[in-house]
């Protein structure tokens, strides 16, 4: 009878004993995924102003010079980018959409089901207008035209048709981005 209480009890220690090892390893593992994922953000950060993407916040301000800047939603995922203004009977003056994209190259939109004549401005990874398409039309049915940038661009912003005209928006100028507070 002695040695089976012996032997419970050197079982109860051991069970102890691996509860404590499996919850310092469980602790050991979320320290290191937390110092990843401080790096990693770190880096995104970082590398944000150097001309590569980041996912950017809901609205973000689109700023051309001291007189000229746009309120745009921010399409981030497939599923906005997809949509974009689709359906929309209206957009506000100095409002619209920017495509945030992982990298550079020709972009391809058409208006399927978009209810507003639109102009695109494409934007490289330097933030500098690499191409600009004025006026595209609203298609209800199929076939729709399908507009493609000239040039290599990582982000594309839709705003009303005639705000590139009215603001004297170029190729060759310069766009900033900055977070809406």
């Amino acid at each position: 009878m002695v040695k089976r209480a012996s032997n419970k009890n050197k079982e109860k220690k051991s069970s102890e004993f691996l509860k404590k090892e499996n919850l310092i390893v469980f602790i050991l593992l979320l320290v290191m995924f937390c110092v990843i994922l401080s790096f990693y953000y770190y880096l995104d950060i970082n590398n944000y102003d150097k001309g590569k993407s980041k996912v950017l916040e809901n609205k973000i301000d689109v700023v051309f010079d001291a007189t000229s800047s746009v309120r745009a939603e921010v399409a981030n995922t497939d599923t906005e980018k997809t949509k974009g203004l689709m359906h929309r009977k209206n957009l506000e003056e100095d409002a619209g959409m920017l495509f945030n994209f992982t990298s550079e190259k020709n972009r391809s939109f058409w208006m399927k089901n978009t209810l507003i004549p639109l102009d695109i401005i494409f934007i490289d990874k330097d933030k500098k207008i690499v191409d600009i398409i004025e006026n595209m039309e609203p298609c209800l049915e199929e076939p729709c035209q399908v507009y493609e940038s000239k040039y290599p661009a990582m982000y594309a912003l839709e705003v009303n048709a005639g705000y590139v005209d009215k603001n004297n928006i170029k190729i060759g100028k310069s766009a900033s981005f900055r977070e809406v507070e």
